[in-house]
């Protein structure tokens, strides 16, 4: 299906930050998350922000204004144009909120051309409490007026039972025509957190508000229908050493007016020392409130859903709700209902709650398990389902599915010996089901995946620009790493900006290299320190010389020194991918005012589980005897990769283990330093060295380690490592150098050498103890593992690489906007 939806909900003012705000993007994103071809038009009112309309492969961004030549002029007339001219050939138009409060709107009426049309109906309560909603004539009018407009379209949505019996019941409709589709909340987000101690910062959170111990909670508003008055009642009325022992915490939004005369009333009632108003808090700061509450008070007169009360059971409190409306099917048996009328009855199940642990836990447990049932998923199943039977068979016969929309990548590419080549070619692989992809590479070679592949399209970089012209890509996604095979895609970033996915932050090798390339101006690396430091680079130039003949070069005395010499690419690009928090603080703290366009995307590793079997045949087939305790570095030897260090902390080791082994896989690039340290130490029989090996192989002889090794010298280039995720993708216990991206890592997974505050000595420790303890490599393997599975699936780095190419994608849409 096609299906229109109109966004006016997440954009007015009225709307987009409270609960109908946040259902609606929530429920787009979850109807766009599904894997089906269905196609999407979201529809935003032009003069309201866009920030907060969901992004997707499968949607279309239309910008909806009145046509002044065409005799409109009201927010009502664009919507209704497109209702009844439908131009972009919808099947089905959604409108997320009716009785949006946006002045000069009304939802379309229902087109005569076919277009199936639905509405999402959060509640009926103007009609419910008609003496407090609709006592102005001219009000009551405007809700009936839309009410009489959507009675004709062919499907109701409603977010609960309730509101669907409402519907049926005071509209007098027939039952097919009202559905409920659900509403749910961020059970990713809203966690349960009761552990002791608390954290400084949870800590920290409850003393700036004044609460001083044990707390009830309350989510409430201005709105008299929110019963904060009748909670307040129920407070009082609690036995004095129940009161006197809690506090009452309640956060909503109060004007001047409104908290004098809450204020009052607690003075009036004897509740001044108790009561404790936040006002309008943040997420972060909402959710510690759930978390660490003795009960969840929200006795509410009436709810479409209630979507506090899911939010405090995903945190596991123990919820008191009212014994109306959809309270009761959002609670069921995991919390109290009570009497949201009588105050009593309120204050007898807050006993209930504050008195008995034993119940106030066993509710809380409830919650958290109830409030799963509860998904945008599931809420996103019904919308579509609802949808589909409203769209006549031979209209979806009709219906193909969209081209997915084209997506430029630009990148070294395998065969090339480079771990971004291979990160490069996974990384496409996943995002093929969102996009058309064209690959673009360097002149002079031809990629294996357009030999083994007819996914995608290989192209010479030189043949972009008349590409372009011909397709209309989403974006344009670089590959930037610290080598150089990556010059030929620097300069293009500069002429066709994009997304950069940069995986080392420092580029000095990189600039080092380009610096003494034909055609670049020979003082080309003084004028990148230039550029990249404008107020220190009398101080810098001074210096050069000097550390030249530092060990490593140029190059790495720049990144011992922070010179990451990276500032042109975060300047030329629509948006920066780094892939660790530590890369994000870099850039904080060195472009403050460029950091609003970098991402952290996790780097991507295909999950492995090693049989035995499997194991022994590898091992055999490379030589390796079957019980040797292997400890195993991956990837090129270099000078940054510590392996002498690394043989060093082995020789202390190996008299005490005769078993143990180490081996290097990867191409020597020190020109035999590792070997001649081997040799010095006399451990040729206890030393391997594998070189270079396939891909296939070296993802086999991973499988083969007891122990990896995986160092990197401080300061690093800022890079992440594939092999230390491969590594802990096999569940192999690994031993890194606390520096840089790798200290991003927890110390639960990984085993941390501070270097060089430890040094050799520090290193060895950590492999002997390694060595001697079987069960503590097993639990750490296990958590390593367990960890990656969690956080660096391809998957959720997919997922993140769509949002930013499709944010990007918006924000040139919205810059055109502006333009015209």
């Amino acid at each position: 299906m096609r299906i229109g939806i109109d966004m006016l909900a997440v954009q007015s003012p009225g709307s987009r930050g409270r609960g109908v705000g946040r259902y609606g993007v929530n429920l787009v994103s979850a109807m766009m998350a599904r894997d089906d071809a269905h196609e999407y038009v979201l529809y935003a009112h032009d003069g309201y922000p866009i920030e907060s309309i969901p992004v997707s492969p499968k949607a279309t961004l239309s910008f909806l204004r009145p046509e002044l030549e065409w005799g409109e002029s009201k927010l009502r007339d664009a919507i209704e144009r497109v209702a009844r001219t439908n131009p972009h050939d919808l099947d089905a138009l959604l409108v997320l909120n009716p009785f949006e409060l946006c002045a000069w709107y009304d939802p379309p009426a229902k087109p005569l051309n076919g277009l199936a049309t639905a509405a999402v109906i959060y509640d009926l309560i103007p009609f419910l409490f008609q003496e407090t909603y609709l006592a102005d004539p001219q009000n009551a009018a405007w809700f009936y007026r839309r009410l009489k407009t959507i009675r004709n379209y062919d499907a109701l949505l409603t977010i609960s039972g309730a509101t669907r019996a409402d519907c049926l019941r005071l509209l007098d409709l027939p039952t097919s025509q009202v559905v409920t589709i659900g509403g749910a909340s961020d059970g990713t987000f809203f966690t349960p957190d009761r552990s002791f101690p608390m954290s400084a910062k949870t800590r920290a959170t409850l003393h700036a508000f004044g609460i001083r111990g044990s707390y009830v909670f309350c989510l409430a508003g201005l709105d008299d229908r929110k019963n904060l008055r009748g909670l307040m009642d129920a407070f009082r009325h609690l036995p004095t050493s129940v009161r006197r022992s809690h506090q009452l915490v309640v956060t909503c939004y109060l004007n001047e007016e409104a908290e004098r005369r809450t204020r009052q009333l607690a003075e009036d009632w004897g509740l001044a020392e108790n009561l404790i108003l936040t006002g309008e808090v943040s997420d972060e700061a909402l959710r510690v409130l759930y978390q660490r509450c003795a009960a969840f008070a929200f006795p509410s007169l009436y709810e479409g859903l209630g979507l506090p009360l899911l939010e405090a059971m995903h945190c596991g409190a123990t919820v008191i709700a009212g014994n109306n409306s959809s309270q009761i099917e959002v609670v069921g048996d995991a919390g109290l209902i009570a009497n949201a009328s009588d105050p009593s009855d309120i204050a007898a199940k807050l006993c209930l709650a504050l008195e008995c642990p034993q119940t106030a836990r066993m509710l809380g447990n409830r919650a958290i398990e109830r409030a799963g049932r509860f998904t945008w998923d599931r809420t996103a199943e019904q919308t579509l389902g609802t949808l589909q039977r409203l769209v006549k068979p031979s209209v979806l016969a009709r219906r193909r599915a969209a081209p997915k929309p084209y997506l430029a990548v630009v990148s070294p590419w395998p065969p090339k010996g480079s771990g971004i080549a291979d990160y490069a070619a996974r990384l496409v692989g996943e995002l093929k089901h969102a996009y058309e992809i064209d690959l673009y590479h360097e002149p002079g070679y031809v990629p294996e995946m357009s030999l083994k592949c007819a996914g995608f399209a290989c192209h010479d970089v030189r043949l972009f620009r008349r590409n372009a012209s011909l397709r209309p890509y989403r974006g344009v996604l670089y590959q930037m790493g610290n080598s150089y095979y990556h010059g030929f895609l620097y300069e293009m970033m500069a002429q066709y900006p994009g997304i950069v996915t940069l995986h080392d932050f420092n580029l000095a090798a990189f600039q080092f290299w380009r610096a003494h390339q034909g055609g670049v101006p020979i003082d080309n690396f003084r004028f990148e320190i230039e550029h990249n430091y404008p107020d220190r680079i009398g101080e810098i130039v001074g210096q050069l010389w000097d550390w030249t003949k530092e060990r490593g070069g140029l190059q790495e005395a720049c990144a011992r020194r922070g010179l990451h010499l990276n500032r042109r690419v975060f300047e030329w690009s629509e948006a920066v991918v780094v892939h660790s928090p530590w890369c994000l603080e870099q850039v904080q703290e060195t472009y403050p005012h460029l950091a609003a366009k970098t991402a952290v995307a996790p780097m991507g590793v295909t999950m492995c589980s090693v049989s035995r079997e499997h194991r022994a045949e590898v091992r055999k087939r490379f030589g390796l005897p079957l019980d040797a305790l292997v400890f195993a570095s991956y990837g090129i030897l270099s000078q940054g990769k510590m392996n002498v260090e690394a043989i060093e902390a082995f020789g202390a080791l190996v008299d005490d283990y005769p078993l143990a082994l180490l081996i290097f896989v990867g191409q020597d690039w020190e020109n035999g330093e590792a070997k001649s340290k081997v040799e010095a130490l006399g451990l040729e029989s206890r030393v391997r060295f594998l070189g270079r090996q396939s891909d296939t192989d070296f993802q086999a002889l991973i499988a083969v380690a007891d122990v990896g090794i995986a160092l990197r010298r401080p300061p690093t280039y800022g890079e992440t490592s594939a092999a230390l995720l491969d590594l802990l993708a096999h569940g192999v216990p690994t031993v890194i150098t606390d520096v840089a991206t790798f200290s991003s890592y927890p110390s639960t997974v990984v085993r941390k050498v501070r270097w060089p505050d430890e040094g050799i000595e520090g290193l060895a420790r950590v492999l002997r103890n390694l060595a001697g303890d079987p069960h503590g490599r097993e639990a750490l393997g296990r958590a390593a593992s367990d960890y990656v599975s969690a956080h660096h699936a391809w998957t959720k780095s997919a997922e993140k690489y769509i949002e930013v190419i499709e944010q990007c994608h918006l924000q040139r849409i919205r810059n055109k906007s502006l333009a015209g």
